[in-house]
């Protein structure tokens, strides 16, 4: 088991009223799954990514990544488990500006003392597909590009699981269906776990399992059927520009 997520709960105070964003949630993901977090706004998706992530915490309830507890961390040991066994995807890419795509990518591992980070960063861009724009700052890149160099981030520490909170928001649909076969390739050929919060139903077809919040509560775990016709489509498309 992955993770494990057993009666978890959270709260905040907005205003003056308490607000349950996530109500007693029991759930576990394997490795190797490509899960879509579904569910309307305000309903606990990016609530639910940060808790498994370890940058927030529940009120209650236990949180499990590979059998420990993160809940029981110190701060420092949290941000520890973030730089090797969790990678994080931002809807914004969250990219620094001042630094080349190369830098962003290697940045926790030179956090965490790596001695061959620049080596495992362009091999993260190659995987990619942007081994050739490692000098480039964000804002000579363009949305997907950002996008690729934030999932290069993610991936660059051989991480258990990648979380990525609405990574093609941003994005116009031909853009977003290109990191999805990106995805797809990460999750299929290096066994990355994948969990992503989404309205785009082209995303949620293309993953094996869907989970479902509203209102703070699950109210669908379920296995997906249509996952080969959305990858038969991604080849479709793949073939279509290898050909143009």
């Amino acid at each position: 088991m992955l993770v494990k997520l057993t009666s978890v709960s959270k709260r905040y105070l907005i205003g003056n009223a308490w607000v349950d964003a996530l109500k007693n949630i029991t759930l576990s993901m394997d490795k190797g799954e490509l899960v879509a977090l579904t569910g309307p706004s305000g309903s606990g998706k990016s609530t639910l990514l940060n808790i498994i992530s370890a940058l927030d915490q529940s009120d209650s309830g236990s949180v499990l990544v590979r059998g420990v507890n993160i809940g029981t961390l110190s701060e420092h040991k949290r941000s520890v488990l973030r730089r090797r066994q969790i990678g994080i995807v931002f809807q914004s890419f969250n990219l620094m500006p001042v630094l080349t795509a190369l830098e962003n990518v290697i940045y926790p591992l030179v956090l965490s003392g790596v001695r061959d980070a620049r080596s495992q960063g362009v091999q993260a861009l190659r995987d990619v597909g942007l081994e050739k724009l490692g000098s480039l700052r964000p804002a000579q890149m363009s949305g997907g590009q950002m996008q690729r160099v934030a999932i290069a981030r993610a991936i660059v520490a051989q991480p258990d699981i990648v979380l990525a909170d609405e990574p093609t928001a941003n994005l116009d649909s031909r853009t977003s269906e290109n990191i999805m076969r990106l995805v797809e390739n990460l999750n299929r050929d290096q066994g990355i776990t994948f969990v992503i919060s989404t309205h785009d139903a082209y995303i949620t077809n293309l993953a094996s399992r869907v989970i479902t919040l509203c209102d703070g509560e699950l109210v669908n775990d379920s296995a997906v059927a249509a996952v080969t016709s959305a990858r038969q489509t991604l080849k479709r498309v793949g073939a279509q520009e290898t050909q143009t």
